[in-house]
């Protein structure tokens, strides 16, 4: 509730994690195929394991021309123009990215995070939408992976468009 009321009262922290699907921002549950709030409340119930966590809605302001959403063929293929035009022209420096002889299960949501990082950039985009697979409880106990998404999200890359948050509910 602490971190709550902070959030709350003086807004979030930008997050800047190597493995950001989205990129640097902060991350919402949306709607879309899935409950947001119930996707909240499950991966806060995760992620703060033992105490009592709670969800915090927001409402965001931004321009139409600033958001790039990839939940349908349109801005897909806007994402994938900038992607193409982004590894010819960073060919050499993606080569030295990481180890490429070693695979590893993360290592596509850290080439996610990089390239969208400059997709990003390139296009000028402060929000991104997109459908995601993020393990919950029962995928986390299988340790199931999957490519087929369960949940929708926003990324707000400028934390300054977020006008005002509130508690919605507490654990």
């Amino acid at each position: 509730m602490d971190k709550a009321r902070c959030i709350v009262e003086s807004g979030y922290e930008v997050n800047t994690s190597d493995e950001d699907w989205l990129g640097s921002g902060v991350y919402f549950f949306v709607d879309g195929f899935a409950c947001p709030k119930s996707n909240a409340k499950e991966w806060a119930l995760f992620k703060y394991h033992g105490c009592n966590p709670c969800v915090v809605a927001s409402e965001v302001l931004v321009s139409p021309e600033k958001v790039l959403d990839l939940r349908d063929a349109s801005g897909l293929y806007i994402y994938n123009e900038a992607r193409a035009r982004i590894l010819s022209e960073n060919y050499e420096s993606l080569l030295k990215r990481r180890d490429l002889s070693k695979k590893k299960r993360r290592d596509i949501r850290l080439d996610d995070a990089i390239v969208t990082r400059k997709v990003v950039s390139l296009l000028n985009v402060s929000v991104l939408f997109h459908n995601l697979y993020i393990k919950n409880k029962i995928h986390r106990g299988l340790e199931l992976e999957s490519s087929y998404p369960n949940s929708t999200v926003c990324c707000v890359a400028d934390p300054n468009l977020i006008v005002r948050s509130w508690v919605v509910e507490r654990y």
